[in-house]
């Protein structure tokens, strides 16, 4: 009886190299690319959604609103959030990667939700930067924010016509309709 081989780790040198050399979006889990198939029409929307409610509500906070453009290292690990808000002066000029993140949005299709909710999660908690964590469902129109006080995190479910409250880095209100790339 022969057991599964497993594919060999890459370095991150490899990585970079093999990630430039194709189309696809490609994270670094494991040691190992973990490919991310093309979005659908919904979740292009919310991605612009929400990088756009946050860019904006954002302005003249010093921080910023980034897309899948820029990995975010957790250990040895890179991932690509679909949105990101990072601390003021992140990421630097020509940076690839960050190492701090304030919040955190995916949004989930059948194929990414249990690694949005189970692998990326688990690592994302260890960012001690992290605030906030949005896991956007296009598909049954809600979302879930997870937020962190002290030592423990919450969840909040809410609905298209709900809207979220982030008290950092200053008060920012969006309507979650906006987040799931719905028109008003």
């Amino acid at each position: 009886m022969s057991s599964p081989i497993r594919p060999q780790s890459w370095s991150w040198a490899e990585f970079v190299s093999y990630a430039d050399s194709v189309q696809e979006r490609a994270e670094f889990i494991d040691g190992l690319p973990v490919l991310q198939a093309a979005g659908t029409r919904e979740h292009a929307q919310a991605v612009l959604g929400t990088a756009t409610s946050l860019r904006v509500s954002l302005e003249n906070t010093g921080c910023t609103a980034v897309t899948d453009g820029v990995w975010l290292r957790v250990g040895e690990d890179r991932f690509l959030p679909d949105v990101m808000v990072l601390p003021a002066g992140e990421p630097a000029d020509g940076a690839r990667e960050v190492t701090e993140a304030l919040m955190i949005a995916e949004v989930m299709s059948g194929s990414t939700e249990l690694r949005d909710r189970g692998r990326k999660w688990v690592a994302y908690r260890r960012l001690p930067s992290l605030r906030a964590y949005l896991l956007i469902d296009t598909v049954n129109h809600h979302v879930e924010l997870f937020t962190q006080r002290k030592e423990a995190w919450s969840v909040v479910f809410l609905e298209e016509y709900h809207s979220i409250t982030l008290p950092w880095p200053a008060e920012v209100t969006l309507p979650v309709h906006l987040l799931l790339g719905l028109s008003g």
